[in-house]
């Protein structure tokens, strides 16, 4: 899944991407759409960040297992 997959995020900074799910968490707002695709968004850009190749298919594979 790429960038274009998540529309209410798209072109979002990193920065800007844990600094929302931040907030959306600490509020409580953790079950919409939105609070999902930041919070797959970051855990691809972490694990692209230490090398792990399809980092969210890896995300979504460990996950349903």
């Amino acid at each position: 899944m790429s960038m274009q997959d998540h529309p209410v995020v798209d072109g979002i900074s990193d920065d800007l991407a844990v600094a929302r799910l931040f907030e959306l968490s600490r509020s409580g707002e953790t079950e919409n759409r939105e609070f999902w695709e930041l919070d797959s968004v970051v855990q691809e850009r972490l694990l692209q960040a230490y090398g792990v190749a399809g980092a969210l298919d890896y995300v979504t594979q460990t996950a349903s297992s």
